[in-house]
């Protein structure tokens, strides 16, 4: 068996293993939307092609296959914003291995270069702050799952942090001094500080 044969299967496992963690230090989540991304490709390939995946390699990693492959996954139900994402991480895969392999890069960068579809636009539907008010005084304080589901939707709305970023939280990022603030884990790995009200705190 050439080298050949295997260099998919080897920039895959450096890419998920050792690039996206150590090199570029992305987050767990985006690693893991990564790696579901291949995982849908590699279906693709095996289930819908016919190729054995120790015979696929990266020269036939092109433009063509991937815009099969998006087109498959839209005809399984993906949505626009589902597609792009797993484009997103093919794109981000083709740059990699492009830089491991410059043989192949004229065909990666054409990869690359496919275009995300546009979806359209959606309203902002938000709740007024007597509706807000209504949702958030709704959980019964006097018992421990109440009180946790209150206290949920006030940090929530109070510094208008995701929800992976609450689920981050710890105590000692908690700040209930004469400035209350909460230091939030965010993507990249990036942490910021937000002020809250005092009576959240």
């Amino acid at each position: 068996m050439s080298l050949n044969t295997t260099d998919f299967a080897r920039l895959v496992s450096e890419f998920l293993t050792d690039y996206l963690p150590l090199q570029r230090n992305y987050s767990k989540n985006t690693i893991i939307s990564y790696r579901d991304a291949l995982k849908l490709l590699v279906v693709f390939i095996t289930d819908e092609k016919g190729i054995r995946l120790t015979e696929f390699t990266m020269k036939a990693f092109k433009r063509q296959l991937i815009l099969e492959f998006l087109e498959w996954i839209r005809s399984r139900g993906g949505s626009i914003s589902t597609t792009n994402q797993r484009l997103a991480a093919l794109k981000t895969f083709a740059e990699y291995a492009g830089c491991q392999q410059i043989e192949y890069l004229s065909p990666l960068q054409m990869v690359q270069n496919i275009k995300a579809k546009k979806s359209a636009g959606r309203e902002i539907v938000f709740l007024s702050v007597e509706q807000m008010a209504r949702l958030i005084n709704r959980p019964d304080v006097n018992t421990a799952t109440g009180l946790r589901h209150r206290t949920v939707m006030t940090i929530l709305y109070d510094s208008g942090c995701r929800v992976q970023e609450l689920c981050d939280l710890r105590i000692r990022d908690i700040n209930t001094g004469n400035n209350p603030t909460i230091r939030l884990h965010g993507k990249g790995n990036k942490f910021r500080t937000v002020t809250i009200s005092e009576k959240t705190a």
